[in-house]
């Protein structure tokens, strides 16, 4: 059974795809990081996992190539589910963000 990781609101995405968690605050200092985001965002590559201020971001890498998923959720508390039961795991079948 696949294991996702929950981002916020009805976001989920696949634990093995996950490339990075990144604090938003920190990671966008350096004008690379922002120009990156930037490129993705013009892309359409970029998703919204919440509807509350992103205070990190997921990188994944899919079929369709990288995604960034804006998450609510602090890295940390992302990076602990990534490492514990804490993480949906969902029945097979079900979707997941892309």
């Amino acid at each position: 059974m696949d294991c996702y990781l929950h981002l916020g609101a009805q976001s989920l995405v696949l634990k093995n795809q996950i490339i990075g968690i990144f604090d938003l605050d920190s990671a966008t200092v350096a004008m690379a990081t922002r120009d990156f985001l930037a490129s993705m965002q013009r892309g359409g590559a970029v998703r919204d996992a919440g509807e509350d201020l992103p205070k990190s971001f997921v990188l994944t890498q899919t079929k369709q190539g990288c995604v960034a998923a804006l998450s609510p959720l602090n890295p940390s508390a992302l990076l602990h589910r990534t490492r514990t039961d804490a993480a949906p795991n969902l029945l097979q079948g079900e979707r997941h963000a892309n």
